[in-house]
Formats: structure tokens, C-alpha cells, sequence
């Protein structure tokens, strides 16, 4: 068994990224502060450090923000 894939980010892209990793049977922990958007076979993390926590692959799928 390999550890989780990592999915910080669950919206639009992240969510459907998310969905499509699991379908395969890979692990999937997901981490999104401001989305509730829900995916099928990831397991929510309250953090994004606990998400990450032991993941072979940790994806980030989210916006750079910039304030100038």
C-alpha cells in the first residue's frame, strides 16, 4: 500500500483532480480553507499540514494571491 496523494485545493480544479486520483483507488487526503465543494472518495483534512502529513505526492491547486 503507498501513502496518500495530497490534494490542496478543492475547488473547481483541485476537486476534480481529486476525484479522478481516487477513482484509480489511489488514497486522497484534500485541504481547502475557503471551499466546501465536496469530491467522491477524498478524505477532508482539517489543514493542509495534516493533509500532507505522509504523502508520497502533495498537489497544490490554488490561486497565487498577490496584494500589491
Amino acid at each position: 500500500m503507498s501513502a496518500p496523494i495530497a490534494v490542496l485545493g478543492l475547488g473547481e480544479a483541485g476537486s476534480l483532480i481529486a476525484s479522478d486520483l481516487a477513482a484509480t483507488g489511489v488514497t486522497v487526503r484534500g485541504y481547502d480553507p475557503a471551499s466546501e465543494r465536496s469530491a467522491p472518495g477524498i478524505e477532508r483534512c482539517s489543514s493542509a499540514m495534516s493533509a500532507a502529513a505522509h504523502a508520497d505526492v502533495i498537489l497544490s491547486v490554488n490561486w497565487s494571491t498577490h496584494k500589491d
